[in-house]
């Protein structure tokens, strides 16, 4: 049951936005030290991210919950959440994609969970010396390092 709940709140997190799935590069991310978490307590309007792939049940569902941007210089506070959905032979990513003022889009490092009705989460941050206009989330599956589907939540 526990499996089920995570699903259906994945799930949620999901169908609350329209954005690739994607995750900010090495050198934009920060390793969650406690300060985003805090910054995150005190935003009062997340935006959310999420989809889920074509194959869906037995898929890769992920999603991102943004804090802190309330304009395009912001250092972004950013909870990631994938699931992969059935033991197929499959595995499921998550990754965060933000976009410049110029269209721009810097990509994140891949997150993977792996099993049946396993979820997992991250918190990351993000920022951009050129601006962060848009920001979005890429789910996937992949057999062992080889994309089979994505989607995409910006």
């Amino acid at each position: 049951m526990q499996i089920t709940t995570r699903a259906v709140r994945l799930v949620a997190v999901a169908a609350a936005g329209t954005a690739v799935l994607a995750g900010v590069p090495a050198q934009a991310a920060t390793p969650h030290d406690g300060r985003t978490a805090a910054r995150a307590a005190v935003d009062p309007e997340p935006e959310y991210r999420g989809c889920s792939t074509p194959e869906s049940p037995s898929g890769a569902s992920g999603g991102a919950v943004i804090h802190n941007w309330s304009d395009p210089g912001q250092t972004l506070s950013v909870r990631l959440d994938v699931a992969d959905i059935q033991a197929d032979g499959r595995h499921a990513r998550v990754r965060f994609v933000i976009e410049d003022v110029n269209g721009r889009r810097t990509y994140g490092r891949w997150r993977k969970a792996v099993g049946d009705g396993v979820y997992k989460s991250w918190w990351t941050s993000a920022t951009s010396d050129r601006g962060i206009f848009e920001a979005g989330v890429q789910a996937a599956t992949f057999k062992g390092n080889r994309l089979k589907t994505i989607c995409t939540d910006m």
